[in-house]
């Protein structure tokens, strides 16, 4: 019966969208992230109202949340750390085409230091921030990213 119990849970845990970390997969590779606007709790609320629709009983919220911790590894949102696995995985290529960049740049500049009607322009994209941030991860169809450094906002059709 308890066996039931759990697979029930774990099949709802299991409907909400994670995604794997372009991050810190070094440090937890099987790590999973669910949408920064859920909590257990919001869960349990999603899987008790399943269970009222269903006409069954639901399991505790405390029951809920020990799968929750016990089967998965789910966490909310983004990881903190800012790696990008492919650097950490070939530091040389990845530092080759760094400084081919740096100086395709140092050419731009020069270019529009020396003629008329050619202007540079320099974004640092560093604190880009995804506009709307959305319940669900699934695919949307049209992004808004918002660069907090310059205040721009760019159309992105995907």
């Amino acid at each position: 019966m308890e066996e039931e119990l759990i697979r029930k849970v774990k099949e709802h845990i299991e409907s909400f969208p994670s995604e794997s970390s372009h991050f810190s997969r070094t440090k937890n590779p099987h790590r999973r992230h669910l949408s920064a606007l859920l909590t257990v709790n919001k869960m349990y609320q999603m899987y008790k109202t399943q269970c009222e629709e269903h006409n069954t009983k639901p399991v505790s919220a405390a029951f809920y949340r020990n799968v929750f911790n016990s089967e998965f590894n789910l966490g909310f949102g983004s990881p903190r750390s800012d790696t990008c696995d492919k650097a950490d995985s070939d530091v040389s290529e990845h530092i080759q085409k760094a400084n081919a960049a740096f100086e395709v740049q140092k050419r731009d500049r020069l270019k529009a230091e020396n003629e008329d009607g050619v202007h540079y322009i320099s974004f640092d994209l560093q604190k880009t921030l995804p506009f709307p941030k959305l319940s669900t991860s699934t695919a949307f169809y049209l992004r808004l990213s918002t660069y907090a450094r310059f205040g721009f906002t760019i159309l992105e059709f995907i």
